[in-house]
């Protein structure tokens, strides 16, 4: 199979990572309790070629934790690819049901610009689009991914701020170029805030990004709380 156009993902569902629960162990999620992980990838112009395909074999791995049997079908996942605009990559589907080959990121979908802005909107209305659904909707779970900066769309603290007082928001910066610093000040804490040098660090990260949401909804505990220290201890395993 041809690396230029298509990358062997695969989604393995992975068990939450075990930790201190606190004394909490109530189920928080179900079939009627349920949580949204809107998934914003980079598909900017930098993007293209082996980043493409680096992102969408991690996303693979940050699917299948959520797909975990032990969620009972709790998460529901939509991906956003943005780059001047934005575009639902993969529209809201339960984790579990979402196949390998539609976490493949497009070879054409990677051009233009990069407008955090669009995406952080995107993720806002597909949070809006949930309100009016059956069962209870937990605080979603956001995660942006860029290699870079944002240079088209206007700055995007504004937008952010109104995502972190309803949704924990997680940032990824993959490769030397992203703007660490802009990250970090756009996510829940700067320890939502990571860089990925390369594709292993970017399967590990999104992996455990996945584990801790399943963990957190699993034993009631906040999964702000628990995303920072978790993604710092993966950062240095």
């Amino acid at each position: 199979m041809s690396t230029k156009h298509s990358v062997p993902v695969s989604i393995e569902p992975s068990a939450p990572v075990p930790t201190r629960t606190k004394g909490l162990t109530r189920p928080l999620v179900g079939p009627s309790r349920l949580q949204l992980v809107p998934i914003l990838i980079d598909t900017s112009g930098s993007m293209a070629g082996q980043k493409r395909l680096d992102v969408s074999d991690a996303t693979g791995k940050l699917v299948g934790a959520l797909a975990h049997p032990s969620n009972r079908g709790a998460f529901h996942v939509v991906i956003e690819g943005y780059n001047s605009t934005s575009k639902t990559l993969v529209p809201r589907t339960p984790a579990q049901d979402i196949r390998p080959e539609a976490l493949i990121v497009p070879p054409d979908a990677c051009t233009g610009l990069t407008n955090f802005v669009s995406a952080l909107e995107a993720a806002v209305k597909h949070m809006d689009a949930i309100a009016s659904l059956p069962g209870t909707w937990l605080p979603s779970v956001v995660v942006m991914l860029t290699d870079g900066h944002f240079n088209t769309g206007g700055k995007p603290e504004t937008i952010a701020t109104a995502i972190k007082a309803r949704a924990t928001l997680v940032c990824v910066g993959f490769g030397g170029d992203a703007d660490m610093t802009m990250l970090s000040s756009l996510a829940t804490s700067p320890t939502h805030a990571i860089q990925a040098s390369n594709a292993g660090d970017l399967r590990r990260y999104f992996a455990t990004i996945g584990q801790t949401a399943s963990l957190a909804a699993l034993t009631g505990q906040s999964v702000a709380e628990l995303l920072g220290p978790a993604l710092t201890r993966s950062k240095k395993s």
